[in-house]
């Protein structure tokens, strides 16, 4: 494709300029010694022709169309010349010497340049030079950037043609007049390259000690930054920052960009020029509060910052597609100058900071007014003059051309005092700022004291108020428990009523009995009295003493039935004593089997008891124990009361089921195992968990308060220490199993 460009373009030229003749060669240099030192190619012995769209070749520049182009510069002013995007210059140069003549061209030229030199033989060489990568550059390669040095021989007699194309990389240059290509001795060339390698060696140490320091300054601030946060900090660590990497950029290329030149010139150093004007700027208005002294100069300093970051990054990236060549020099002078007018400001602004009644401004300015009014005076001035050159072509004057040569120093030291002191106003200020946050903090820790003195004084008042309400609730929570209790013992006395009553009428019975039949006996015997049978009076007055001895063994019986009715009733001492766990367990078996058959006179149950014999006595409090075989009892006869009323009435009657209730008694090693055992429905597994929680019952409304398992669980577990759990099997029974230790 680039082929084809080139074939139409030169085609075109031929078609279009038919009589133009080729344009002759400028006048040949003649070299007359290789022991001249440094001679700078004039303008009258070299050409130049623009390559706009950069797709010439050496092969078609040498075309007849595209040499009748080439031209001599003929600019009235010398400094001044038209931007151009590419272009090509040639020049020719012959050996008059009788011998060799061993020399070196220096191309000078911020830009890629290719030369071809051709000897009287036609023969091509091609060499490369400028800012391209390191890997690419023939010649003497040196630490500055923009120069490279072609050593040739020509021999005696010979003359050269030689070709360069310059090619810009983001935007047109101007090429300078007179000072592109120079000639020097190899010799010469080579002491003072070792010079001038040793002078950048010595910049690049001094630049990098340098940069080291505002490197340890932009890290010092911003820390300062992120923990005060002022933006002060922040705007004097990044006007550090990019200070140093403009005096770095050397370091940078041979450490990082040696293979990609192109992204450090212009973009990198652009970048970091471009941020120092606006960076100070901020950072002297938050320092000398300008927007509040000079609100006017303030917003000006600030349009002209901004103005000044735009046309900087402008002038790298986008300004050269958008305008035509011949105004972006004009545009790259407005932007320096720009950055002249913002310094200048600031200058200014420094110096009416000396006149102010302030002692700590006026200190500062004062203190600050020679290192930074000296380089912005200096960087000013070789602006300036820069320009003047450029545009009018003035001479240089010697004081400019002495402050280019000791302008790095200059910068240096005036750089490191300015930015010194401004560490060292920083730090004071930051110290302040950190005595100020103590005392606040101080003074918060007392008024946090101070309240949560007053919390605290406040909590305990109301964790005393809801203390003694919740005394209160927890007294009216025992009380409620102790009435639950009550009740359910009054609920279970209830049930044992008509127990009661069927056992206290057999005793009574017998009394009645045996009370009427003493009557009758003692009639007897006075009749046997008065008869004068002594005899048989006797005899009837033993067998009233055996009918008064039943009558009272029946009356013990009622008086023990109706003191085990008032136990049970009555609340718990909380004493144990020995008790015989055999006899209480049968008697309130039977009471609630009586009980239950009172209700239900139809219903008829198996009572089993296998109780050990050689049960001893054991330490429990006989009303807690009491209640909670009753209970369990009460389930029993319950649950098989439930699976035979469910037989009765079911279809599928089960006519072989005999309701069983059995309670056993057992000792093993130093416990007392007492059982209960049912063959109702069982429980399921399901509830099988929840059955001693309080107030979980699966009776229907009003036959169960849901608090006898749970009431038994605490008197067996915590009352006496011992255990009950349960077994059971649904459609088989269960059986409740209390472990009580001796």
């Amino acid at each position: 494709m680039r082929t084809i460009q080139t074939f139409i373009i030169v085609i075109c030229a031929i078609f279009s300029q038919p009589g133009t003749s080729q344009t002759p060669f400028p006048a040949t240099f003649d070299i007359v010694s290789d022991t001249f030192g440094t001679i700078t190619l004039p303008a009258r012995h070299w050409q130049y022709v623009e390559d706009r769209a950069g797709i010439w070749t050496i092969d078609s520049i040498r075309q007849q169309a595209i040499e009748a182009k080439f031209r001599g510069h003929t600019a009235k002013k010398s400094g001044n010349m038209d931007p151009m995007y590419n272009y090509w210059v040639r020049f020719r140069l012959k050996n008059t010497m009788q011998q060799e003549a061993q020399i070196a061209l220096e191309f000078s030229s911020p830009w890629q340049s290719d030369i071809y030199i051709f000897d009287p033989n036609q023969k091509e060489r091609h060499f490369r030079s400028g800012i391209i990568p390191w890997s690419r550059r023939d010649g003497y390669t040196t630490k500055n950037l923009a120069k490279s040095y072609m050593p040739v021989s020509i021999s005696a007699g010979d003359e050269w043609v030689v070709y360069m194309k310059n090619s810009t990389m983001t935007g047109p240059g101007t090429m300078p007049p007179g000072l592109l290509i120079r000639l020097h001795d190899m010799d010469k060339m080579r002491s003072e390259l070792s010079q001038s390698e040793d002078i950048n060696y010595i910049h690049t140490i001094k630049n990098s000690l340098f940069f080291g320091i505002l490197l340890w300054v932009a890290i010092f601030n911003l820390f300062f930054f992120l923990i005060v946060k002022e933006r002060v900090y922040l705007y004097f660590a990044l006007y550090v920052f990019f200070l140093g990497i403009t005096r770095f950029l050397t370091p940078l290329y041979h450490l990082f960009f040696r293979e990609h030149p192109t992204i450090l010139f212009p973009y990198f150093s652009t970048f970091s020029l471009a941020f120092i004007p606006f960076f100070t700027t901020y950072f002297f208005r938050n320092l000398f509060r300008t927007y509040l002294y000079y609100p006017v100069l303030d917003k000006l300093l600030l349009i002209l910052s901004a103005i000044s970051l735009i046309c900087y990054w402008a002038r790298s990236f986008f300004i050269y597609y958008i305008v035509s060549p011949q105004w972006v020099s004009i545009f790259n002078s407005f932007t320096q100058l720009t950055a002249v007018v913002v310094y200048l400001l600031l200058l200014a602004t420094l110096i009416s900071f000396v006149r102010m009644p302030e002692k700590l401004y006026k200190s500062m300015a004062f203190i600050l007014l020679p290192p930074f009014g000296t380089w912005v005076v200096c960087w000013s001035l070789s602006v300036v003059i820069t320009q003047l050159i450029r545009w009018l072509g003035v001479t240089p004057p010697f004081f400019y051309i002495w402050l280019i040569e000791h302008w790095s120093d200059i910068e240096i030291i005036c750089l490191i005092w300015t930015v010194v002191y401004f560490s060292w106003v920083l730090l004071e200020r930051y110290n302040v700022l950190r005595k100020q946050v103590v005392q606040k903090e101080l003074e918060k820790e007392i008024e946090r004291n101070q309240l949560m003195t007053q919390q605290k004084e406040e909590l305990e008042i109301q964790v005393e108020e809801r203390t003694h309400k919740l005394q209160e609730s927890l007294e009216a929570l025992k009380s409620t428990q102790a009435q639950l209790i009550q009740s359910e013992k009054l609920a279970s006395l209830g049930e044992l009523t008509a127990g009661i009553a069927h056992e206290i009428q057999n005793p009574l019975n017998f009394v009645n009995n045996f009370a009427e039949v003493s009557a009758e006996m003692l009639d007897e015997m006075h009749e046997e009295l008065e008869k004068g049978d002594t005899t048989e009076a006797i005899a009837i007055s033993t067998d009233l003493k055996i009918n008064l001895e039943k009558i009272n063994h029946h009356g013990q019986r009622a008086s023990s039935i109706v003191k085990g009715m008032l136990e049970h009733s009555r609340a718990s001492s909380g004493m144990k004593e020995p008790t015989d766990i055999n006899a209480l367990a049968d008697e309130y078996l039977r009471l609630a089997y009586h009980g239950l058959r009172a209700k239900d006179s139809s219903f008829n149950a198996t009572m089993e008891t296998h109780f050990d014999p050689d049960l001893p006595l054991v330490s429990v409090i006989p009303q807690d124990i009491g209640r909670v075989l009753l209970n369990l009892i009460n389930n029993a006869f319950y649950a098989v009361q439930q699976r035979a009323s469910v037989g009765v009435t079911s279809s599928h009657a089960d006519t072989m089921y005999q309701p069983t209730v059995a309670v056993s008694t057992q000792k093993i090693d130093n416990q007392i195992i007492i059982k209960v055992q049912d063959n109702g429905n069982g429980i399921p597994d399901t509830i099988k968990d929840k059955i001693f929680q309080p107030f979980f019952t699966t009776k229907p409304t009003g036959q169960g308060t849901g608090l006898g398992l749970s009431l038994s669980y605490d008197i067996i577990t915590k009352g006496h220490g011992g255990s009950i759990h349960v077994v059971s099997s649904t459609g088989e029974g269960s059986e409740f199993i209390l472990n009580l230790p001796l």
